[in-house]
């Protein structure tokens, strides 16, 4: 079965961690010394905003304590409501003259992209990015590019990431920021992962933890060691992968966080698969199930869940799978996560094959592939080996 995403998922990969504004703890709509107040505004409208700015700054705190990036905010519901009402408020008050500075585009390009506008991220995060030029403020302008890389490579636009990655490496080495840089270096092992370029994506993980093991905490090195692992697993080094894992799981309960365990129990939980121990497999799987669920993570319990029917399909208890592989694809779905998605209608699609199923096989497989396509991610090795890789033509099942 298809186990490999790196999207904070099934071998829950983290990709989006640190530098990421909006849930980074450095402030939320914020003071108002950061607003630009234009003339003419009356001294009561004013008042009126900031009091609106400074509930909403409450609001973002008390829904993503201490998290540091997109997956560890407590619940992707809150998380939205959130950003949504920031999107909201910010509107508001740019339609009465306020503009914000780099700090706040920022915080508001993060908003959108939460909620799934691209488009109007990428507007702030440009307005961030100009205002950061202007003002020489080198870091701002290398953080700014990272998030626009992030941008492009969820359009599926690898080039353009890696070179607004590149850029902010730059800016970070010439101010020797040692955080900035072993983030920009995981930035880019990412990018080479979505490609298939695993050679390319060890190098930069390797790079990364070795500066965040002297300069970062101890949640940052436990992350490059999960996205380690999983690169590991890909490359059926499960040994090594297990290392990597069982070290990252050390580094989170040092500042115990139900996400991270969770993240690196699932990933414990699909070596012991791999090497036969259903018990022992089970038992992460459930675990990390309870630390999303108690975390109100989504996406990590459509993660176990698809992990959990994967080790039915394994064990041939097919309708406990389906009822798993179902459950975490209504989540998916709900989520708008489509890489997450074209996986687990995958692992539908297989289980359907298995059963007999021809038609419904058939269909899961060509909407699987669909969305692979679509996202410009490196296939299945089921595909190509059967050579179907149009999901438009006619295909001579079944494949066995």
């Amino acid at each position: 079965m298809s186990g490999q995403s790196i999207d904070g998922d099934d071998n829950v990969l983290i990709h989006s961690e640190g530098d990421t504004i909006f849930a980074s703890g450095e402030g939320a709509m914020a003071a108002a010394g950061n607003i630009i107040i234009h003339d003419g505004i009356p001294a009561e409208q004013h008042a009126v905003l900031l009091a609106q700015i400074q509930l909403m700054e409450v609001e973002l705190e008390n829904s993503q304590k201490r998290a540091k990036d997109f997956e560890t905010i407590v619940g992707e519901e809150k998380r939205k409501n959130a950003a949504n009402e920031a999107l909201k408020i910010a509107a508001e008050l740019q339609s009465t003259g306020i503009d914000f500075d780099a700090e706040k585009a920022l915080l508001l390009g993060s908003a959108a992209e939460i909620t799934g506008m691209i488009e109007i991220a990428e507007g702030y995060f440009k307005q961030g990015l100009k205002l950061y030029t202007v003002n020489k403020e080198r870091l701002g302008e290398a953080r700014t590019l990272n998030h626009l890389g992030n941008l492009e490579r969820l359009r599926g636009s690898f080039d353009s990431a890696k070179n607004n990655y590149q850029s902010a490496l730059e800016i970070f080495e010439s101010s020797s920021d040692m955080p900035g840089i072993s983030h920009s270096f995981h930035l880019l092992g990412n990018c080479e992962w979505e490609q298939g370029n695993l050679s390319a994506c060890a190098e930069y993980y390797s790079r990364s933890l070795e500066i965040r093991r002297e300069h970062c905490d101890d949640e940052d090195i436990g992350k490059t060691l999960l996205n380690l692992g999983s690169l590991y697993v890909s490359k059926k080094e499960l040994t090594k992968a297990e290392e990597f894992y069982k070290e990252a799981l050390d580094y989170f309960k040092k500042r115990p966080d139900p996400f991270l365990i969770g993240a690196a129990l699932n990933n414990l939980g699909h070596i012991a698969l791999e090497q036969g121990d259903a018990i022992i497999a089970r038992m992460h799987y459930n675990e990390a199930l309870r630390m999303f669920e108690e975390k109100g993570s989504q996406a990590g319990v459509s993660a176990s869940l698809n992990n959990l029917g994967t080790l039915e399909y394994v064990n041939g208890a097919l309708e406990e799978a389906e009822e798993y592989y179902f459950r975490s694809l209504k989540i998916r779905i709900k989520l708008g996560d489509l890489s997450g998605e074209a996986m687990v209608r995958f692992n539908i699609a297989e289980m359907k094959l298995h059963c007999g199923d021809m038609d419904s096989s058939q269909e899961y497989f060509r909407e699987s592939l669909s969305l692979y396509i679509q996202l410009n991610l490196p296939l299945p090795e089921w595909f190509n080996e059967h050579g179907f890789i149009n999901p438009d033509v006619e295909w001579d099942f079944p494949p066995l």
